[in-house]
């Protein structure tokens, strides 16, 4: 289909997309680059639309983190409805959802490891 950048290309096609918009100070371009690998240039420009629109619709001025992960959660899903040629994007879509299952298991640990030792 496309060519697709490496990390270091995803983060200077996210610097561009994201220099008309106000991101929050603990947002890190290289962290965004390294969690979009098979992202096209447009689906990180996407990003950055979907992210700005997601912060106008809750009335806040900067970009956040959570506007960040929604916006990529949007474009996987987006994705995942697509025909994939390769395998390789479905292994992309298959971690990026198994990660959001570690995720929620490893914070769902933490609370109640919390709530244990500070009850």
């Amino acid at each position: 289909c496309c060519w697709l950048a490496r990390r270091e290309g995803r983060e200077e096609i996210l610097r561009v997309h994201s220099s008309n918009k106000k991101l929050d100070r603990s947002i890190s371009l290289k962290v965004i680059a390294m969690r979009t690998p098979g992202f096209s240039g447009a689906d990180l420009a996407n990003l950055m639309n979907e992210a700005a629109i997601l912060a106008g619709m809750k009335g806040t001025e900067k970009i956040t983190i959570k506007e960040i992960d929604d916006s990529i959660d949007r474009i996987v899903a987006g994705m995942e409805g697509t025909k994939m040629i390769d395998g390789k994007s479905k292994t992309l879509v298959a971690y990026h959802e198994i990660g959001h299952a570690v995720g929620a298991t490893l914070q769902q640990s933490f609370l109640l490891l919390s709530e244990f030792l500070f009850a």
